[in-house]
């Protein structure tokens, strides 16, 4: 009876000597991976895609057929933690916050849209939205390379490589860098792109000077320290009317100076279902909190290149509307729409003059708010 109970003891005592040993094995892994993170697991957890098996490069096959490769459906929860998967893809990236303006402080925190990521899609033709929620940019394909417009800040980069690589393509394949207007939520990761890809950066005349001194010399947030970006260099200088051809898209650039002084608006034509559409994609015709539209000694003729702009923008012809920011063209409502199988969800001439008409009306109020502001002598 004693050596049965001297048994058992014995089997309890190597049991919980088992449990302990594969508790520390597990403890052990997981302090490693902590230290140490595999980049393919952190891939996974963040975008639900990895080339952990076989050690394989990711075919576009597998990106678009194959359901583990496919994002999940919550993949813009910002808790899936995209700043892991920007140290992952090897990046440096700055916490970039907003200037300090009339409304009050805000930061990049305070619009998460800005770095919310958003699903990748086809508009039309070659023409793609790779953007996040609050950010617009567009991938524009062809079989000579891509061309994208806009960099966004350089939090954004890993977003936009993401979104891209998520359509089967290859980040690596652009080769044309454009921006709508030389502001930071628009152009700040065009350093960092261009050294991922090499692609060659054209950005209008009156805008260069701005993206070569890393925001430094803006007429409004030059001196503002937040607002402020990595100098790059500028490989083609763009002049109203030029056009950027890649692997036979062209664009075409039209200057649409005021809220910056080569604020950009592009314009191209692209067919889907035998049918030809001509898009715009506005710069942007908003008048900044704390921007002087009258005295500016900074910016002189501000007023009248805002009244040049809207006379361009109204002179374009517009299928799909399209901007810098996804508000400008109500990104959210024309995406589901999309999703429930209205082709054209971003064919939209009426939205597009009825948008440019309230900005004008805006513009006007504000040019005559601040002209009813000088004293009598003026």
């Amino acid at each position: 009876m004693k050596v049965k109970h001297t048994r058992k003891r014995n089997m309890e005592a190597i049991g919980m000597r088992m449990v302990l040993f594969f508790f520390a094995v597990l403890l052990s892994t997981a302090t490693r991976a902590v230290a140490d993170p595999d980049p393919n697991f952190y891939i996974y957890l963040c975008l639900g895609q990895s080339n952990i098996e076989g050690g394989r490069t990711i075919e576009k096959r597998d990106l678009m057929g194959d359901p583990r490769f496919q994002f999940p459906d919550d993949f813009d929860n910002p808790s899936r933690g995209w700043k892991k998967l920007r140290r992952t893809l090897g990046y440096k990236v700055s916490e970039t916050k907003l200037p300090v303006t009339s409304t009050g402080n805000l930061t990049v925190q305070d619009d998460p849209d800005w770095t919310k990521p958003f699903p990748p899609f086809k508009i039309a033709g070659n023409l793609y939205y790779v953007g996040s929620k609050g950010l617009a940019n567009y991938l524009i394909t062809t079989p000579q390379g891509h061309i994208l417009i806009n960099s966004d800040l350089e939090a954004n980069v890993p977003l936009i490589r993401a979104s891209v690589e998520r359509l089967g393509l290859k980040f690596t394949d652009i080769k044309v860098l454009l921006i709508s207007h030389a502001h930071w939520d628009h152009d700040a990761g065009g350093d960092l792109i261009k050294k991922l890809t090499g692609a060659k950066y054209m950005v209008m005349d009156a805008d260069v000077p701005v993206v070569e001194s890393g925001g430094k010399t803006d007429f409004q947030y030059g001196n503002v320290p937040a607002s402020l970006y990595t100098p790059t260099k500028v490989d083609r200088v763009l002049h109203d009317g030029d056009e950027v051809k890649l692997g036979g898209a062209v664009l075409v650039a039209h200057l649409t100076p005021g809220h910056t002084k080569g604020c950009t608006t592009w314009t191209m034509k692209v067919k889907e279902a035998d049918k030809s559409y001509n898009v715009v994609v506005i710069g942007s015709p908003n008048v900044n909190p704390g921007y002087r539209l009258v005295n500016n000694a900074a910016y002189p003729q501000i007023a009248a290149d805002y009244e040049k702009m809207f006379r361009v923008l109204k002179s374009l012809r517009c299928d799909i509307f399209l901007g810098a920011h996804g508000n400008y063209f109500d990104l959210e409502t024309k995406y589901a729409r999309l999703k429930e199988g209205a082709a054209a969800a971003f064919v939209d001439p009426e939205g597009y003059e009825k948008y440019v008409a309230a900005k004008e009306q805006a513009f006007k109020t504000e040019l005559a708010m601040q002209r009813a502001a000088l004293p009598t002598s003026q």
